[in-house]
């Protein structure tokens, strides 16, 4: 997609008339023919590159966008957390070199997981950081044994799980994340390093859940700790389904639901549903009614089950004679559906409403509308699909491969030694509409979206892209200009207003990376107006960022009416004032743009030159904030003008 950017002169004002014609009068009288062409700016950019020493194998970004952190692989294992507002490594553990790599994780598992104050990382020693104090602090670290598997926090931030690994001490750990001191220890053996693609903890408020692999009858064992149990005393253990107790295959996934009431567990060959109620907790359904004989995932899959607050859904591997997989479904009533789907599944997801859920395989994107499955159960004979065939499989297709929102998928797939992207919108209609893909170099790694939706970001081993949903555009392709090729299953995590890229090389071999990009303007909502003649409110926001000195802001105008014309303003107050259809949400000082046409697709965009623009009401200068508007013309019936939502942009 191709955008019409406009720079163009200003006009100042010492305060916001009343009417429309003495703000903009003497500019929409002109009819504007053409705009302008000028390269875009480049919106988002690199605000830290590492090259380690041996790679990073998870980076994750508190919700608050303060801080990254992340954990190296392989000997001389290091934990950094880095200051994403400055760029800065604040904070740097070392565990020293324990050959030959005895102190990683486990490959393919979740080696960070955070909150807004705390962090824990996973090695032979486990840390817990402390992120509210400046700068971060450690608290407690603690021996786990080698290659710990994967950690969970739950959502109310006082406890966290681990799936430690071989040797003694190890087993599944809880520790209280106020102090860091562990409060609980259950010795049990892990699967085998070797086998990929496993989530093995997994917490709610209330419980901790955790996987454990009995190696001599090749069963998965569940224990169920409850944090916090009526009368005190500590955590306790109120399920340890082991022997007959336990699940058929090795371990694979686990899900909660929403509202942390069950778990769902997927072993290879049998899924479990438990209650979590404390007292109650145990399994209320075991799972093995499969449509056909099953295969192991091996190297295909990470993710294999999720979970609304009423069923489970789970994707299984197919004979090779079949060429494909199963969908499974089934309700808390024990009502099941279940379909066959083209090609190896990869991965699975559920839309945050949990209406829509999401399946790739090596062939075709599926679609099924999870809030009108048939009555009663059973097989799910019409289902929404595209095709997008892959020409490689295992590890190197992408472990991670799909991610949604109510309204967007993203999806990756290797080809012919690229990865290709694309976005798919789920809002128009039955069937996923293509609207967005490109290539990136390398071999197939993570796609992550944004929470709000805003921006993808696709990783390959050497490679990534962060992509604009909302313009569709390519904001910022970066090259990590290393040799790595060892997928490790997380590659990105993605804020708002921030993101990281990240690769492992191959264990023991001095390549791998961390990039952190920063995404965004610092920009809000501070007034909505009404809607236009389109029927809709028209959006504001800022491309780029709000540093003065990269000179890279851009302001865009969206579901605009098609072929009017209109201006960007710039205020350094802001107001709500009805006029004309809607609402006037910027004065005192004005910087008015140049008058453009709106395009055919409704939209508008100013590419914002803070060298042209004359220091009116102290300038735009960091430490400032100015509030942008677009005003246009509209249908008499619409009151003959209207405004777009405003924004406020804080300038650094």
């Amino acid at each position: 997609m191709t955008r019409a950017l406009h720079r163009s002169s200003f006009s100042e004002g010492r305060d916001l008339p009343g009417t429309l014609p003495s703000l903009v009068a003497p500019a929409l009288g002109l009819l504007v023919a053409t705009l302008a062409l000028a390269p875009p700016a480049q919106a988002q950019y690199t605000a830290l590159e590492r090259r380690m020493a041996l790679g990073v194998d998870d980076v994750e970004i508190t919700p608050n966008g303060r801080y990254a952190v992340g954990r190296t692989t392989a000997a001389d294992t290091v934990t950094f957390v880095i200051d994403l507002e400055t760029g800065v490594e604040v904070l740097t553990l070392m565990e020293g070199f324990f050959p030959p790599c005895f102190s990683c994780t486990g490959p393919s598992n979740d080696a960070v997981a955070l909150n807004d104050e705390r962090a824990v990382t996973l090695g032979f020693r486990v840390r817990v950081i402390d992120l509210t104090t400046t700068p971060p602090t450690q608290i407690a670290e603690h021996e786990m044994g080698e290659r710990a598997r994967d950690v969970a926090l739950s959502p109310d931030g006082r406890f966290a799980i681990v799936r430690g690994d071989l040797g003694s001490p190890g087993g599944t750990y809880v520790l209280d994340l106020t102090t860091g001191a562990i409060l609980l220890n259950h010795f049990s053996e892990p699967p085998p390093v070797f086998l990929l693609g496993h989530d093995l903890a997994e917490a709610t408020d209330g419980h901790g859940v955790s996987l454990a692999y009995d190696q001599v009858t090749d069963r998965t064992d569940v224990l169920v700790v409850e944090f916090d149990p009526p009368g005190g005393g500590g955590p306790r253990i109120v399920l340890d389904a082991t022997g007959p107790a336990s699940l058929e295959g090795r371990p694979m996934d686990v899900a909660v639901s929403p509202d942390g009431l069950h778990a769902a567990v997927r072993a290879e060959d049998e899924i479990g549903l438990i209650r979590l109620d404390g007292t109650n907790t145990g399994f209320v359904q075991n799972y093995t009614n499969f449509p056909a004989q099953t295969v192991p995932f091996l190297d295909s899959a990470f993710d294999s089950i999720v979970m609304t607050d009423d069923l489970w859904a789970s994707i299984s591997v197919a004979l090779p004679s079949v060429s494909g997989g199963y969908l499974d479904i089934q309700n808390l009533n024990g009502d099941r559906w279940f379909a066959l789907i083209n090609g190896t599944p990869r991965d699975l997801v559920l839309t945050p409403d949990g209406e829509t859920l999401l399946v790739h395989t090596g062939r075709r994107i599926y679609e099924f509308d999870m809030a009108n499955l048939p009555a009663g159960g059973g097989a799910l004979p019409t289902f929404n699909s595209r095709v997008f065939p892959a020409t490689t499989s295992g590890l190197l297709a992408g472990l991670d491969s799909v991610v949604c929102t109510n309204e967007i998928a993203a999806v990756i797939a290797p080809f012919a030694g690229e990865t290709e992207l694309r976005l798919y919108d789920l809002s128009q209609g039955p069937i996923p509409n293509r609207i967005y893909s490109d290539r990136i170099p390398g071999s197939t790694l993570d796609v992550d979206i944004s929470r709000d939706g805003n921006y993808v970001v696709a990783s390959t081993l050497t490679n990534y892209i962060v992509v604009d949903t909302r313009t569709l555009t390519t904001r910022l392709e970066g090259s990590a200009q290393v040799s790595g090729f060892y997928p490790w299953c997380d590659g990105v995590a993605v804020h708002p207003d921030h993101a990281a890229a990240f690769a492992v090389s191959e264990q023991n071999l001095p390549d791998g990376w961390v990039d952190l990009i920063d995404l965004v303007s610092r920009e809000t909502l501070s007034c909505r107006s009404f809607p236009n003649s389109t029927g809709e409110i028209s959006e504001l926001f800022a491309l780029g960022s709000t540093r003065v000195p990269a000179n890279d802001l851009e302001l865009f105008a969206s579901s605009l009416p098609s072929g009017s014309v209109g201006l960007f303003v710039l205020g350094d107050m802001s107001q709500m004032v009805p006029l004309g259809g809607g609402l006037l949400c910027v004065g005192g000082n004005l910087i008015r743009f140049g008058v453009q046409a709106t395009t055919a697709d409704g939209t508008a965009t100013e590419a914002v030159d803070y060298l042209s623009i004359p220091p009116i009401g102290g300038g735009i200068v960091p430490g400032s904030t100015w509030y942008a508007q677009f005003v246009h013309r509209d249908l008499p019936g619409a009151g003959g003008f209207n405004f777009t939502n405003a924004s406020a942009l804080l300038f650094e």
